[in-house]
């Protein structure tokens, strides 16, 4: 399983496909990675594709912390974490 390490040390999950400029998935609150495989299959036609599952959302860590979950995490991807 691929990971990616945000700037605290929280193992996120994600996976790829594809080539070329990168797209990048969030999820909302009540889903996961997994909800864009449709949508990365067809854009990973031409594009390098990424979609992973935030932290609190396995497979990604879930840290035991309150702390691990405030505003600052969700600071844009490509300044948090090594994914792109």
């Amino acid at each position: 399983m691929p990971y990616a390490a945000a700037s605290d040390n929280v193992r996120l999950y994600y996976e790829d496909a594809g080539s070329g400029t990168p797209m990048l998935f969030l999820h909302e609150f009540a889903a996961d990675h997994t909800n864009w495989e449709p949508q990365m299959r067809y854009f990973s036609r031409g594009h390098r594709c990424i979609a992973y599952s935030a932290r609190g959302y396995t497979p990604s860590d879930v840290p035991a912390s309150v702390e691990a979950y405030t505003y600052r995490h969700s600071i844009p991807m490509r300044s948090r974490c090594s994914i792109i």
